[in-house]
């Protein structure tokens, strides 16, 4: 219950940082990615945030403004990231 309360509180660091609006996305526990550009306009920015047992993941993709990070590649990142924490958790 700790990671999914910091999944939110992780959520609300990024306001004002990134323009676009939390979707859901299926990785891990709660996954949820925002894509949009920084404020000032000068890169594009993805964050995709999830929890997996008691872990809480954070990914955050910076590119050129005019070159946003490919939703498929986030999906696919994010999911073998998953995947490695998964096998890295104490059963």
């Amino acid at each position: 219950s700790a990671a999914a309360a910091e999944l939110a509180s992780t959520q609300g660091s990024y306001n004002g940082k990134v323009n676009g609006s939390w979707q859901p996305l299926a990785v891990g526990a709660h996954g949820v990615t925002i894509s949009g550009t920084s404020p000032d306009n000068s890169q594009a920015m993805t964050v995709l945030v999830f929890t997996e047992g008691k872990a809480l993941v954070t990914l955050e993709f910076d590119s050129p403004p005019n070159e946003p990070t490919d939703p498929a590649a986030t999906l696919d990142i994010g999911r073998k990231q998953d995947a490695a924490v998964k096998a890295g958790l104490p059963g």
